[in-house]
């Protein structure tokens, strides 16, 4: 309706302008009316008869895709002509008269626009042709209000017919509002949906008629027809009380009517019917808009009412016969029931025959055989009786006493398995012929159960007696001894009948009441009672320690403390020692620091005392040389060379000496170190003061340890330079700095293919001043591997090497 609004309002302006730019800008505007209408037509007929289902949103999008197009042409046909070829206004007239010729896209838009509303208008005489009475009046209302504006458009612009100025689509739009507003008003249009026809009236079994609010009926259904054997044409524009006589029906139409109901009946093929009739209201909105009665037939109820009373004098008399019928079925099945499910074993034997006639699920499911084998057969078949002594002693007790209760039995399973059954048995006449059932419960656990208690509690007395510690156990009920284990009468003195069956308190062994009441009261806190430590009295009145244990247990049935106690006599006096050992330690660590102290003033003292005499005698002897070469002669040379060297020598033995004593006094800071990345730098070094020599390095990648940086630094300094000097006359020295894995553990290693050594001398290697080669031949202090040596055992860790005289040598080291 907003697009026919718009399209009616858009043609008015557009008709009545003068201008022509106005005019031709409200003939564009009317499209927004024209374009969009076909399509809104097309869904609504859809809807209109229950066709909606069609319509989904892609599906809608796309039938707006053309007209959206053609919008986008008539507001650009200034640009392509492609709507309308030309627009001539002749304002000699009034209102003006304009002439347009259409082009291409006009006509597809057209096309496509009638495509739509033919669609829409078969869709609705589809609709027509199905339905009857209100509902085709109805369709034929819209059919009617949809033919007029549509013909009018169609005659203008083909130029068929009249000739118009003006386009009289929107002013036929008159008489399409007139049609509906007099379907509305007639047939209430739009208020009850075809659908409602279509899903209700022709499918219900029930009878159903519709009446308006002036109480005439204006629909029935098929089965309505039927109950009351009338057409519909004899129906439709009567009341309620003409079709149906007999009784008057006041049915005053109100919007808060509720649901009526009545009872009627009818003569129908000479039987009388009676039938419920419902009355409910229909009411849209706020608008009551007429009646529902709903006819349903209750003969066949009220006739099977009418049996059933006739039947319950009937069942009266049999209920007797069938109360014991089922008692007697009850009985037969509460047997049955409890004969399967009975979870202890059930079978049943004949006496004379002594073959199987019945076996419940848990025989079958014990002892491996299924039903089928078992009935009809024999124990002896099965070979089921482990003792033959047991199957005559089980027949004896039945043939004397008539029954047997409780006895034990072994068996043997289908698996070959033996199991022990605790039997009852009883006889019992099955079809006048003597029978026995038995029932038996499977023990063999509960017997497993008490041997492992017997091996338990023979563990424990085992355990209690032979145990190195002093063990009593004491009733929580009385305080009274029940069991001591020999090595508490041997500790206590006491023997065992001077214990059984005395309380604690008669043996006077604690030797503080207070410290054995709060042992109690932990007792009864924790429940246990854990290495407490105590003083215990003896016989003899010796006082000792003692750590006390308690453990809550049950004996039978009674509550009892397992007390365990350890003499810790000798214990005590080792902790003496000990502290005076430790005491000792202490003033023995406190004059070592001392003479460290001492040792490190002495060093500081030496090394600063002996340097000054040492330079000077070397500077004196350069001076010598320098000033008085011309004087001397080579003998004289040679001795201040010669004094020179030693003076020099003694230097370099006296900072090995310092840097050997500061290792052992200095702190350690331990963090996690890069041994490659050391390496890597120290070989550079090494190479740099040689670089004449062609020595490859191989250095493993990732190597780390943790322990003190500048230590490590001195570790691989003196391996390396080690290395590096004994390799000095090899022309292609490989030296080499890696690592070997032993399970958990790596060991470093540093090896190289130089001069070697002697394996004879090993245990010199590590010496300070010990050296295994000439120092004219590789010069050194002998001080680089004591200093290694040193750094390792700060380390917490070993160092070894292997070696052979020409083939090189190999140092392997650990840090901890």
């Amino acid at each position: 309706m907003a697009a026919i609004a718009w399209w009616l309002l858009s043609a008015i302006i557009e008709n009545t302008s003068s201008n022509l730019f106005l005019s031709i800008f409200w003939m564009k505007m009317c499209y927004l009316g024209i374009t969009t209408l076909p399509v809104i037509w097309l869904v609504f007929t859809l809807q209109y008869s229950d066709r909606g289902k069609w319509l989904t949103r892609p599906g809608i999008v796309l039938l707006f895709i053309l007209p959206a197009v053609t919008l986008i042409m008539v507001w650009t046909n200034d640009i392509h002509h492609l709507m309308w070829k030309s627009i001539v206004v002749d304002t000699s007239f009034y209102p003006p008269v304009k002439t347009v010729t259409y082009n291409a896209w006009f006509w597809v838009h057209a096309i496509y626009s009638y495509v739509l509303l033919l669609a829409g208008t078969i869709n609705l005489f589809g609709l027509f042709f199905r339905t009857s009475g209100i509902f085709r009046k109805q369709t034929g209302i819209l059919l009617l209000a949809s033919f007029t504006p549509w013909v009018a458009n169609l005659l203008f612009i083909t130029g068929i017919g009249p000739s118009f100025s003006i386009d009289p689509t929107p002013m036929a739009f008159v008489v399409t509002g007139a049609a509906i507003l007099w379907g509305l008003s007639r047939t209430q249009l739009l208020h009850i949906m075809p659908i409602a026809y279509e899903a209700i009236f022709r499918s219900m079994a029930d009878g159903v008629i519709i009446i308006d609010k002036q109480n005439f009926i204006v629909e029935t259904n098929p089965a309505a027809q039927r109950i009351l054997k009338l057409n519909k044409s004899e129906m439709i524009g009567k009341t309620l009380n003409q079709v149906i006589p007999g009784r008057e029906y006041s049915l005053e139409p109100k919007t808060d009517m509720t649901v009526t109901e009545l009872t009627i009946s009818l003569e129908q093929d000479q039987m009388e019917r009676f039938y419920n009739l419902y009355v409910s209201p229909i009411v849209t909105g706020q608008r009551f808009s007429g009646l529902i009665v709903l006819l349903h037939d209750d003969t066949e109820r009220r006739k099977a009412e009418n049996e059933s009373r006739e039947k319950a004098v009937l069942e009266t008399e049999l209920n007797e016969r069938k109360k014991m019928e089922k008692a007697l079925r009850e009985s037969e099945e509460k047997f049955s029931v409890a004969f399967r499910s009975s979870p202890e074993m059930i079978i049943i034997t004949k006496i004379e025959e002594g073959t199987y006639v019945e076996a419940n699920d848990s025989f079958v499911r014990i002892t491996g055989y299924t039903r089928e084998e078992l009935i009809g057969h024999t124990g002896e078949e099965f070979n089921l009786w482990i003792n033959k002594e047991d199957q005559y002693k089980m027949t004896q007790i039945l043939q004397e006493q008539g029954k047997m209760s409780n006895e034990e039995f072994s068996f043997r399973m289908k698996s070959g398995e033996i199991r022990n059954w605790l039997c009852s048995a009883d006889i019992i006449t099955i079809s006048g012929e003597a029978c026995m059932i038995a029932i038996a419960i499977d023990i063999t656990e509960r017997k497993q159960m008490e041997k492992a208690l017997r091996e338990s509690e023979e563990k424990f007395s085992k355990a209690f007696h032979a145990s190195p510690n002093r063990m009593i156990i004491i009733s929580l009920k009385d305080r009274k001894i029940i069991e001591v284990n020999e090595n508490y009468t041997l500790s206590t003195g006491y023997s065992r009948e001077e214990i059984i069956g005395h309380k604690v308190a008669e043996l006077n062994s604690w030797v503080d009441a207070a410290q054995h009441e709060k042992i109690l009261e932990m007792l009864e806190k924790n429940g246990r009672v854990r290495s407490e430590e105590v003083l215990l009295r003896r016989k003899s009145g010796e006082i000792y320690p003692a750590l006390v244990s308690i453990e809550l247990i049950n004996i039978g049935s009674e509550p009892c403390m397992l007390t365990e106690s350890i003499d810790i006599t000798r214990l005590k006096q080792t902790e003496d020692k000990l502290k005076q050992a430790m005491a000792n330690l202490e003033q023995s660590s406190a004059r070592l620091a001392a003479t460290n102290k001492e040792l490190e003033s002495f060093s500081y003292s030496v090394s600063h005392d002996l340097r000054s005499p040492l330079r000077s005698i070397d500077g004196f002897s350069q001076a010598l040389l320098e000033d008085y070469r011309d004087r001397l002669d080579e003998h004289g040379q040679e001795y201040l060379n010669r004094l020179r060297n030693a003076s020099q020598k003694m230097g370099e033995l006296i900072d090995g000496l310092v840097k050997l004593s500061r290792l052992t006094r200095s702190e350690m800071h331990q963090e996690k170190v890069d041994l490659s990345a050391l390496a890597e730098e120290i070989a550079t070094r090494l190479q740099e003061t040689q670089p004449e020599r062609r020595a490859k390095f191989i250095i493993g990648s990732g190597l780390t340890a943790n322990g003190d940086p500048q230590m490590l630094r001195a570790l691989l300094e003196n391996l390396l330079g080690n290395a590096w000097k004994f390799t000095s006359k090899i022309p292609r020295a490989e030296i080499e700095f890696g690592i070997s894995h032993n399970g958990d553990k790596n060991t470093f290693f540093v090896k190289d293919n130089g001069a070697g050594f002697d394996m004879t001398y090993t245990n010199k290697l590590f010496g300070a001043f010990q050296r295994l080669h000439d120092t004219t031949e590789f010069p050194g202090t002998g001080i680089g591997l004591a200093t290694v040596q040193r750094i390792i055992n700060r380390h917490s860790g070993n160092i070894r090497a292997e070696g052979a005289v020409g083939k090189g040598a190999t140092f392997y080291f650990t840090l901890e």
